[in-house]
């Protein structure tokens, strides 16, 4: 799995692993999270919430949260469509992205075909799904057929709990304990506390997977500080759930998605009252013009990625040239003479 970050340099965009290796040096111009903007409010308390934890700068530009980056000198704004996809908005950002959209796999469907549960199924057999991904954290139960035939009857989660808030409260938590030991507040430290400190505790994360503890090593993390600590899983403790109130009324709530994941709504009480509503995809959308101006820009970027890349291609090659004709004439031997030899070498050196 690739993680979903993409960057923006000076002369190119970065995507992926790329992208996400030289955040530590590029925050500002690394954007990851897009899905949680999608067919949001700008003043939606999760997005301001949210805003606290990212190094990059999100705009209100008609109530609708934008990316603002400086790309090749110049200041841009990106939709989250164009950065990622989610839902209703998944079409959307497909075609930005120059796919042909059939059908959207439901998170739960897909986590399922990753694990191969549909590998030699003999008959029916009901799955329980507990997904908890980079976006989201869902658990679903879902009936599994042969011939891959898959039916999700239920599904509950987090639409705002995934594993990077686990790097947050592992950070968090670390910034705390190096304020107590060296009465400093890395959070005056952006790109100690944001990034290093975040990576570390991502790796730390992983190690917990797997490890009865782990630990945090970085360093001179701040003002040339060394800091070394360790975390053990019982540090994640639950907390804060309250108990269920008594006598709430009952409602059974009935919940119908279709294939491209767009919500029917229904709700009925113990007298038999019934309301139900389809959430229509109109709200926090991209309007058509505004899709095929994102596809314009999509494919100006295509041929700008093509143009450098190119560049990049030729240089390599002309470097290569370059070192092989100055190897070639340090074992010319006696066949160069030693003026000769010293113009190609000062050639090749101003090439280079």
């Amino acid at each position: 799995m690739s993680p979903s970050y993409v960057a923006f340099t000076d002369t190119e965009r970065l995507i992926c692993d790329a992208a996400k290796s030289q955040m530590a040096f590029n925050p500002e111009k690394t954007i990851f999270d897009a899905k949680r903007l999608i067919g949001r409010k700008y003043d939606d308390p999760k997005i301001q919430g949210d805003l606290k934890n990212w190094p990059f700068k999100v705009v209100n530009q008609g109530g609708k949260p934008k990316i603002s980056v400086e790309f090749k000198g110049e200041p841009k704004l990106f939709n989250p469509e164009e950065i990622s996809a989610m839902k209703q908005a998944t079409k959307d950002a497909g075609k930005i992205a120059g796919l042909n959209v059939l059908r959207i796999i439901n998170d739960p469907t897909a986590a399922a075909l990753a694990y191969g549960l549909d590998k030699n199924l003999r008959g029916e057999k009901n799955v329980l799904i507990y997904d908890l991904g980079g976006g989201t954290y869902d658990v679903s139960v879902l009936i599994i057929d042969e011939g891959s035939l898959f039916e999700v009857r239920s599904t509950a989660g987090d639409t705002h709990l995934r594993g990077e808030d686990f790097d947050n409260r592992m950070a968090a938590h670390f910034v705390e304990e190096f304020k107590r030991k060296h009465r400093m507040d890395l959070q005056s430290n952006p790109r100690a506390c944001e990034l290093r400190l975040r990576t570390a505790c991502e790796r730390a994360k992983r190690t917990l997977s797997s490890s009865a503890e782990a630990s945090i090593e970085i360093d001179a993390l701040n003002e040339g500080i060394d800091f070394y600590s360790k975390i053990s899983r019982t540090r994640f403790q639950l907390s804060g759930i309250r108990a269920a109130p008594r006598g709430v009324p009952q409602i059974e709530m009935t919940f119908n998605l279709d294939v491209n994941g767009i919500l029917n709504v229904s709700a009925t009480d113990n007298s038999g009252h019934t309301r139900s509503i389809t959430i229509t995809n109109n709200k926090g959308r991209l309007s058509k013009h505004e899709i095929e101006s994102m596809l314009n820009k999509a494919k100006q970027y295509k041929r700008e990625d093509l143009e450098q890349r190119g560049k990049v291609a030729a240089r390599n090659s002309l470097e290569s040239y370059v070192y092989y004709v100055k190897q070639a004439a340090e074992t010319a031997g006696e066949s160069l003479s030693s003026s000769d030899k010293a113009t190609l070498k000062d050639t090749c050196e101003k090439i280079i």
